[in-house]
């Protein structure tokens, strides 16, 4: 129960909304990457900020956009096993949708089931959680129906999340035949999924969400002045 407990605070932690500025960013041009969550095929990560509480890179080929991530603190690793890891091209026109990619996404039903059960260790109760997590969770992409879609599926979106002691790995692949673009030019967000549940149709709202809202203003204010590093990144890129 101690650890339901403190799982509970963390993800009020990842309701937190960070004042984001656009940074322009170049993709490494890498065409050996092997999505495995290993991150060897990557020659450097980008660092977010001095805490150096997770790190990420973007690379592209012709055919694909590759992200990667390595996450080393253990609070960010608790919201990202439960919320997942985002990969989203926002959308500024109203009434229009964002494309999402998240995984993993665990469902109510594993979360429950982890939640009830013991575990040894704080690791091998997130990786559970990302055991149990049955597909992505996407949205907006063309061509690509919205909803879960299956880890083996024939859109070619794919990704693997690993997590050990050294730390919690994230690698995809996202085609660029599903992705919009205008001239080339990108809006990418990319970081630890910042909200209690993923916005979209198929997730039930519960009565914990309002409680947890009304926590979020002391949670924000403790998580600032513990210098907590911001949970996801804006960046301006081109495809080519």
């Amino acid at each position: 129960m101690k650890l339901f407990f403190l799982v509970c605070m963390f993800l009020c932690l990842s309701s937190q909304i960070w004042a984001q500025k656009k940074q322009k960013f170049q993709m490494l041009s890498n065409q050996s990457i092997t999505v495995d969550a290993d991150l060897q095929d990557w020659p450097s990560l980008v660092t977010v900020d001095s805490a150096a509480g997770w790190s990420y890179q973007l690379a592209q080929d012709p055919l694909n956009i590759y992200i990667a991530m390595h996450i080393v603190d253990p609070q960010l690793q608790h919201i990202a096993a439960w919320n997942g890891l985002l990969f989203e091209i926002p959308n500024d026109q109203k009434n229009k949708s964002s494309m999402q990619f998240i995984f993993p996404f665990p469902d109510g039903e594993t979360k429950r089931a982890v939640k009830s059960s013991d575990f040894e260790t704080k690791v091998s109760y997130l990786q559970e959680l990302i055991r149990g997590a049955r597909g992505y969770y996407v949205s907006g992409f063309l061509t690509v129906p919205d909803g879960i879609l299956s880890v083996n599926n024939d859109y070619g979106l794919k990704s693997s999340v690993n997590l050990d002691d050294s730390g919690l790995r994230y690698e995809a692949v996202i085609p660029k035949n599903v992705v919009k673009a205008t001239n080339n030019l990108l809006t990418l967000k990319i970081g630890i999924n910042d909200s209690l549940l993923a916005s979209n149709k198929h997730t039930q709202r519960s009565k914990n969400i309002q409680a947890a809202r009304k926590a979020r203003g002391h949670h924000r204010q403790s998580s600032k002045k513990a210098g907590r590093p911001p949970l996801s990144v804006l960046l301006e890129t081109t495809i080519d």
